[in-house]
């Protein structure tokens, strides 16, 4: 198993076919789990993203 994979809040609302204020809304929520870097840098790992599912 190689390193863990962080996404962009843009890269994840690809993955999960919605707009990225859904992406900040499951954050806010607490259904997304996510890294923020600084103000404008918000990551998503891809093994939580798989978790939502």
């Amino acid at each position: 198993m190689g390193p863990p994979v962080n996404l962009t809040v843009r890269e994840t609302s690809a993955i999960l076919k919605c707009i990225t204020k859904m992406v900040y809304f499951l954050i806010t929520t607490g259904r997304l789990k996510a890294i923020n870097l600084s103000v404008r840098k918000t990551r998503i790992k891809l093994q939580d993203l798989v978790l939502i599912y």
